[in-house]
């Protein structure tokens, strides 16, 4: 099954729960019912903050994202 990243947008096999191999996102695939600004377990930062840091260059745990191939 193919999903795609709410966060950066990068299409991966997996579902709900699978972490996005590009920024480390754990996918829901309800992002959209969620509170945009709040955390929750799964992830470490909300879905804002998440945003803000691929648009920096980086993953969820604030690393360099690796190249996209």
């Amino acid at each position: 099954m193919k999903s795609k990243c709410y966060i950066c947008g990068t299409e991966f096999e997996g579902g709900s729960f699978d972490c996005c191999p590009y920024c480390g996102w754990m996918y829901y695939g309800f992002e959209s019912e969620l509170d945009p600004n709040e955390k929750d377990d799964g992830n470490l930062i909300s879905i804002n903050d998440a945003k803000r840091m691929v648009a920096a260059g980086k993953d969820i745990y604030g690393d360099p994202l690796p190249k996209k191939q």
